[in-house]
């Protein structure tokens, strides 16, 4: 079992569920989603880090983490370098946004994020996302693939090409004819 020190608490690995690192930047709102994680999903394990912190998490060699979720209200250089981080070492990135935000879902996704799902999704869709980005697909909200222009990028092969399996993309244009 390997384990590791992270914001000065010791995060033991489990063999059940996913190994989730959740890094943001307001660490009040890291605390409140964490928990609510935590008591959504008890049988994953959730460690949550600043942006700034979460490089020393990423690239720990004894720890491996099923996914990384972003829940970032602002892009930042810190941000482009953790991608990168998470890019080498083979982590599946999901980002929580807010929908009434501008976002660039499509820069996200060239930067290998694999899922985006919106602060107001039910607990059921971001479990299903969770699980699905875990075994290499892409997800969506359906609410924000609708705001997304998905037909061009779905054509330009966009999707197939950043997932292992070619069910991916099949899954995001059923998802937007809900």
């Amino acid at each position: 079992m390997n384990n590791v020190l992270l914001r000065g608490v010791l995060f033991l690995e489990r063999k059940l569920g996913m190994n989730i690192l959740l890094i943001g930047e307001q660490e009040e709102h890291l605390k409140k989603f964490q928990a609510l994680l935590e008591l959504a999903f008890p049988e994953n394990n959730i460690a949550s880090c600043s942006i700034e912190d979460s490089q020393q998490a990423l690239q720990s060699e004894s720890y491996h983490w099923n996914i990384v979720l972003f829940l970032l209200i602002q892009p930042s250089l810190h941000q482009v370098e953790v991608l990168k981080i998470c890019e080498e070492r083979s982590f599946s990135v999901m980002y929580i946004v807010k929908r009434n935000e501008s976002n660039n879902y499509m820069a996200m996704i060239e930067k290998g994020v694999k899922g985006i799902i919106g602060y107001d999704a039910p607990l059921d869709l971001l479990r299903n996302g969770l699980r699905y980005v875990k075994e290499g697909g892409v997800f969506f909200d359906p609410k924000i693939a609708k705001e997304m222009d998905l037909s061009s990028a779905l054509k330009k092969n966009i999707f197939l090409e950043s997932s292992k399996t070619g069910s991916a993309a099949a899954l995001i244009d059923d998802e937007i004819e809900l």
